[in-house]
């Protein structure tokens, strides 16, 4: 959830956490000064705050149960305003847990729940931070972006698309995995896709495939376009950015290819522009790849923490109850 840009959304909720927290540690400093002491989890004032703590993990923990179970009564609030109070209350529970505990660590079972919560919390905030920045980066960076679990489709489709672009100035022999170019026949093998192109983002320039017969070559200019197909832009196509290649670059892969479209045929220009063009969504792809690991994956800390903490939660006030 975006908060930097819809401050003011936020802002009844930033009141009321700094208006709860300060009157629960107002409390807690009135009862130092009353007993001369760090007032523990045995106090009235530490038993009340552990309550509270306690009461507001079960809360984030419904979250979810919230995202697991649709049924009518879990509905009946809205997501929104669910996420602006986990977020909050979140943010609550760590300060409040640690007035509870007196600022000790007291035994094992108290120790390692501090620790766990710390964890937690941190990283909820980091989370949270990415949340607010990485969305604007991969919509400024990757205007390509495409559904995630489509996109090996569209990679298959880039490498379809790039052999017949090729194909209108090469014979293609083989298998279509991995081919065996030779020079051109005298006549375009292309035929016309039987499906409509994939575009990611913008839409793609490619050659046209109703073009005329591409001008007969067997020069060392056209082996370089062969050359370069075979060796880089193929295997990138194919790879992205886990080959170490120039294409990985956007600087890099657009030096690459003015260097090449000075030494190539000028009826090849055009195929190599679209093939230029298929690159560039490669690596767009493969930069939503790594946003969306950094954008998702911090869950794979929070979630089990979380739960760790929530089941020793149960445990701590057995054995408090046990001894209180």
């Amino acid at each position: 959830m975006l908060i930097a840009r819809r401050i003011s959304r936020h802002l009844t909720w930033l009141i009321a956490s700094l208006v709860l927290m300060g009157l629960l540690t107002a409390w807690w400093l009135m009862a130092m000064r009353t007993s001369d002491k760090l007032p523990g989890g045995g106090s009235s004032v530490g038993l009340t705050l552990g309550l509270i703590g306690g009461l507001l993990i079960a809360f984030e923990m419904a979250l979810v149960l919230k995202k697991r179970l649709r049924s009518k009564l879990w509905m009946m609030f809205q997501t929104r305003l669910w996420m602006k109070a986990h977020i909050w209350l979140g943010l609550l529970t760590f300060p409040i847990l640690l007035l509870h505990s007196g600022i000790r660590w007291g035994g094992w079972l108290s120790a390692t729940l501090l620790a766990l919560l710390a964890l937690v919390w941190l990283s909820g905030i980091y989370g949270l931070i990415l949340q607010q920045f990485l969305p604007k980066i991969m919509l400024d960076d990757v205007p390509g972006e495409a559904i995630t679990s489509q996109v090996g489709h569209i990679v298959g489709k880039f490498s379809s698309d790039a052999r017949r672009m090729m194909a209108l100035h090469f014979d293609l022999d083989g298998d279509e995995a991995t081919p065996r170019l030779t020079m051109p026949s005298g006549k375009a093998v292309a035929e016309k896709p039987k499906t409509p192109y994939i575009s990611v983002g913008s839409v793609r320039a490619h050659t046209k495939t109703e073009s005329a017969e591409p001008e007969k070559k067997s020069t060392v200019s056209a082996e370089r376009l062969l050359e370069s197909y075979v060796k880089q832009i193929s295997p990138f196509l194919e790879e992205g950015d886990r080959l170490r290649t120039p294409l990985s670059s956007s600087s890099r892969s657009r030096d690459y290819f003015q260097t090449l479209r000075a030494v190539i045929p000028t009826t090849t220009h055009e195929t190599m522009e679209a093939l230029e063009g298929l690159c560039e969504q490669r690596r767009q792809l493969d930069s939503q790849a790594r946003l969306q690991f950094w954008l998702h994956n911090w869950l794979l800390m929070h979630l089990p923490l979380s739960w760790a903490l929530f089941v020793l939660m149960f445990l701590h006030v057995f054995v408090a109850l046990k001894y209180l």
